[in-house]
């Protein structure tokens, strides 16, 4: 028959008998071709729609989101996730909600595809932060917690809160706006009845320090931004 394989006589997966009648003037070779098995994996950012325009590819993919390819048993394949410039890459984990220990924590993450290899491999993004420092020496009694309120100048109804425990906390990049409070001591909860006094307005951005000077109208903390 055609060494080449290019006909076949019999295909099937695993274990196959070819059952022949062979006569007196049979005479035929019959090759047994074989190929290596694939795995269908894919890839994808987390968290949902939170990620921008960073990306998770199979080695040279260039697909935005989830991709999929059919990978060879025994090739080794990249896992490459590149964060885009409001983003930070977490890791790689196996579970779509990117719990516990990742897998691996690096950007580029080499695998060979074999029985254990996982279908899914999910790319954890998170904004990054900016650090930002306070001084309320000149306001502080010692009965009072401080916390920051904070939300996008593009969406007002995007906020949240964050409790300030020292002279410095963190802002996801993606918040803009920031007001910080001098909070009711007594009292754990960050909402607008357990505020005692707050600044104006503030925006903001990288390695900004607010330095407290005193009491404006209506116990406004007043102070310098810069």
């Amino acid at each position: 028959m055609d060494e080449n394989c290019s006909q076949k006589v019999s295909s099937s997966e695993g274990m196959r008998e070819l059952s022949l009648t062979v006569g007196d003037s049979t005479s035929e070779t019959y090759y047994v071709k074989f190929v290596k098995k694939a795995k269908s994996i894919s890839v994808s950012c987390k968290p949902d729609n939170q990620y921008g325009t960073s990306t998770a590819v199979i080695d040279n993919g260039t697909v935005q989101g989830t991709t999929t390819s059919s990978c060879v048993y025994g090739s080794e394949i990249t896992l490459v996730a590149t964060p885009d410039d409001k983003h930070t890459f977490v890791g790689w984990y196996s579970d779509s909600n990117c719990e516990g220990s990742a897998i691996s924590t690096s950007s580029s993450y080499s695998i060979t595809v074999d029985n254990d290899t996982k279908d899914n491999y999910y790319a954890k993004f998170e904004y990054k932060q900016e650090t930002i420092t306070i001084n309320m020496a000149a306001i502080t009694k010692g009965d009072e917690r401080w916390a920051a309120y904070i939300w996008k100048s593009s969406n007002v109804k995007d906020y949240n809160w964050i409790d300030i425990t020292g002279n410095t906390f963190k802002v996801p990049v993606e918040y803009d706006q920031l007001i910080i409070c001098r909070m009711d001591g007594s009292k754990t909860e960050n909402d607008w009845p357990n505020r005692w006094n707050q600044t104006e307005n503030l925006s903001v951005s990288a390695g900004s320090t607010f330095t407290a000077t005193g009491w404006g109208k209506d116990k406004l903390i007043t102070g310098t931004w810069k």
